[in-house]
């Protein structure tokens, strides 16, 4: 049973996961740092068995503050010490590249687990 995804995007990244046997939790409330004083609501993937990988889908950015936040968001997770990968909509026009670009960061190195705090 799918969970209740918030937009097609989303069921369409867990369809994908799913079908390539790549488990995954899905947080429809999963709070992002944005700003050190700013959280957002953020519907994310989980990746266990990538060393607790972030896979997030972001929009296309309408302005220069969506910009200016997707690189808050990029920059919390390197700080906390979580591996993310944002997804977009030309990513899941063509199912292959998500799959790779998940694989290629995994296979990069970097963070793979949550700092103690």
């Amino acid at each position: 049973m799918e969970p209740p995804y918030e937009c097609e995007e989303h069921r369409s990244l867990g369809r994908l996961l799913h079908y390539c046997g790549i488990p995954f939790l899905y947080q429809q409330s999963a709070a992002v740092r944005v700003t050190s004083a700013h959280e957002k609501q953020r519907q994310i993937f989980i990746l266990p068995s990538y060393g607790g990988m972030v896979v997030e889908y972001v929009p296309d950015a309408r302005d220069m503050a969506d910009l200016e936040e997707l690189w808050h968001r990029e920059k919390a997770y390197r700080e906390d010490w979580i591996k993310a990968v944002f997804v977009y909509r030309h990513d899941l026009d063509e199912p292959g590249r998500a799959l790779v670009k998940i694989a290629e960061a995994y296979r990069a190195g970097g963070p793979t687990k949550y700092r103690a705090t």
